[in-house]
């Protein structure tokens, strides 16, 4: 018999996800207010519409896509921050602001 403390290889790091869906009852609302931050920060950062559609189709709400949620609205938040301190990235030979991402 199986200890109820032995894990598999498929087991591993995938605990405090599952707990975290699961303690999230609020889910439906939560994913609103991400949508809606991460709708304002496309905006702030001119993220192309192609990108934007491409997110939509693939996230509409699930509680697994929570992850990536997070994940964009981290990278936006970032972009928007760096910009904001005046701090330009190069990218092709050229300066990259705000404005021309």
């Amino acid at each position: 018999m199986a200890d109820k403390y032995e894990k598999s290889s498929r087991d591993v790091g995938l605990d405090p996800m599952h707990e975290s869906l699961k303690t999230s009852p609020n889910w439906p609302l939560e994913f609103e207010r991400q949508q809606r931050a991460i709708l304002e920060l496309w905006q702030t950062c001119n993220v192309s519409l192609v990108h934007r559609t491409y997110f939509f189709l693939l996230f509409q709400g699930d509680p697994t896509d929570s992850i990536y949620m997070e994940v964009e609205h981290r990278r936006l938040s970032f972009l928007k921050e760096t910009f904001s301190q005046g701090i330009q990235g190069v990218g092709g030979g050229r300066a990259l602001t705000l404005a021309s991402r």
